[in-house]
């Protein structure tokens, strides 16, 4: 072996050393970055995900499994119940009309509801709504009522549960839970059979009344030393439930009255889980004509129809961002109604 070739092999068995602990010690601050993520709260990782995953040289949807596995890790993991999850669908991966959006969304709602064609239309806009909250200063509740059981609220709730942004279905809930959850990870809330619990829980009318409007909150005494927090309560809201709402949450709401199918109503197919995969590329649409629409609301004031006013056509139109608007003033309407 010549000096040359003596002095390349020394070279590199000392670099083997050098390339292994510098393995080493990137595994470990990746590592250290995973544990520091999964012990943020859904909203801080929400924010840092992307601008993580780039700097770890992963994909978002990786990062996202492994954050996942991590949190099935921590302390917490014994305790009652099971986390809670927002599904947000992964946006659709070219342009959609939102035209044809809306038309889809009402053929897959018609196909298990029967309700009149203006009451789809308002559910139809209600669902893009829950993708653009954060253009409106009103986000209207979607009240689904009936007179009587089997009217098919429960499954328009399950159809909604496919659509909307976040969704978070649930058949009871406590006033102190609905505003941490919402300021948490701001869900679309889907309660059902709200009239079994509802009159009953003035804390949680108040709650949804006050998340109407873009800022509401509650104010909440916290820790051994009962520190005043403020939570937030603005999110979309739909309620299901028999019966008619209190007059302040009707009032804020866009209401889908429900009835019974008829013999002479058209047919639907009943809602099977199992068989409606297909919804979930209605809701990546859905999220796209968001994102690549989003902006086209900041300013938006469009003409509300004769006697629309106050609080009804706040339920119905964006909320121009302009310091120089004006509120309109007059007596005040109802609630539109979707009446059927």
């Amino acid at each position: 072996m010549t000096a040359t070739s003596q002095a390349a092999s020394v070279l590199q068995d000392a670099s083997a050393p050098n390339t292994a602990t510098r393995t080493a010690t990137k595994d470990a601050r990746d590592e250290a970055e995973f544990t520091r993520l999964a012990a943020l709260s859904l909203i801080e990782y929400d924010r840092q995900r992307k601008s993580a995953a780039e700097k770890l040289g992963l994909r978002v949807t990786l990062l996202d499994a492994i954050v996942a596995a991590k949190r099935g890790k921590a302390p917490d993991a014994g305790k009652q119940g099971r986390p809670l999850e927002f599904p947000e669908p992964e946006p659709w991966p070219t342009p959609v009309k939102g035209v044809v959006l809306l038309n889809e969304l009402i053929t897959v709602i018609r196909r298990y509801v029967v309700m009149p064609d203006h009451a789809m239309d308002a559910v139809a806009l209600w669902v893009i709504h829950t993708y653009l909250i954060d253009f409106f200063e009103i986000t209207p509740r979607l009240a689904m009522t009936s007179p009587e059981k089997r009217c098919g609220k429960t499954t328009l709730r399950d159809v909604l549960s496919r659509l909307v942004f976040r969704p978070l279905p649930t058949e009871n809930a406590t006033g102190s839970a609905i505003f941490r959850i919402i300021d948490l990870a701001r869900p679309t809330l889907l309660i059902d059979e709200a009239d079994t619990f509802f009159r009953e829980k003035d804390e949680l009318r108040g709650i949804l009344n006050s998340g109407h409007r873009r800022g509401g909150s509650v104010i909440r005494t916290v820790g051994e030393n009962f520190e005043p927090r403020v939570f937030s309560t603005h999110a979309a809201v739909a309620i299901a439930m028999i019966g008619k709402l209190a007059g302040t949450l009707a009032d804020r709401s866009v209401q889908i009255a429900m009835r019974r199918r008829r013999r002479t109503d058209p047919n639907v197919e009943p809602f099977r889980s199992d068989r409606v995969g297909y919804l979930a590329e209605v809701a990546r649409r859905a999220a796209r004509w968001a994102i690549d629409n989003a902006r086209r609301f900041e300013h938006a004031d469009p003409p509300m129809p004769e006697g629309v006013i106050n609080r009804a056509a706040d339920n119905w139109r964006p909320y121009s961002r302009s310091p120089m608007q004006s509120v309109s003033s007059g007596p005040r309407a109802p609630a539109m109604h979707a009446s059927y």
